[in-house]
């Protein structure tokens, strides 16, 4: 068979169907260059580069990375915190109870998982009236503020890493809570689980020397 300058044509059968159709017969070569055709997707924050591989299936290809600076993520969040009242007490170190590594796991084989050290997990003292939804708000109102030179920073704060963007989620647990903080990097995530670890440690000595508070009817009058 000679080949057309376009590339061999279907099949007589496809050609007789298509023309009974009314549709005009593709080049194989048409075919397969636009299956070929590397195709983009744009996601809400970021593009998504697919690029499909001859006939046999497609390979997706890493994201571009999330260029914003901790600044940028500060100001995006900066609104939402409008009104919102200072979180000291909520943030307190006599509130955390333990502390303990927060990991991701990633895929090193067939079946086995390699665990990367992201940051800390804050285990917290259940507290009358404090919900999941109010202590993760104060929280990354409390990282943004800082962050934006609104705020001060505690010594040894674990819900901010200077120079960088710190993750915070909260999920309940039993009848309290647990905090994590969380950031990409070895070195930043070990910077993150030791601060914690130092302002958890302050905090049982605060709650060793608190003193006890007397019944009300206890009280003499002054």
């Amino acid at each position: 068979m000679v080949g057309s300058p376009r590339g061999t044509l279907a099949p007589s059968g496809v050609r007789a169907r298509l023309s009974e159709s009314g549709a005009k017969p593709r080049s194989l070569a048409s075919v397969a260059a636009r299956r070929t055709r590397p195709i983009l997707y744009k996601g809400p924050m970021r593009w998504v580069f697919i690029a499909c591989v001859g006939l046999s299936g497609c390979a997706i290809l890493s994201p571009i990375p999330d260029m914003r600076t901790p600044s940028d993520r500060a100001r995006e969040l900066a609104p939402k915190c409008s009104g919102l009242p200072a979180g000291d007490g909520l943030l307190a170190p006599a509130l955390v109870e333990s502390v303990e590594p927060a990991y991701s796991y990633v895929s090193s084989g067939p079946v086995d998982r390699q665990a990367r050290l992201r940051g800390a997990r804050i285990h917290l003292r259940p507290t009358s009236g404090l919900s999941r939804e109010s202590f993760q708000r104060t929280a990354e109102c409390h990282e943004a503020s800082v962050l934006l030179g609104r705020a001060g920073e505690m010594r040894d704060d674990p819900y901010v890493l200077p120079n960088a963007w710190l993750d915070i989620s909260v999920d309940s647990e039993g009848d309290g809570f647990v905090a994590s903080a969380r950031t990409e990097g070895r070195d930043d995530a070990n910077q993150v689980l030791e601060r914690a670890r130092r302002f958890a440690a302050r905090g049982a000595q605060e709650r060793l020397h608190a003193p006890a508070f007397a019944p009300r009817d206890s009280i003499a009058p002054q």
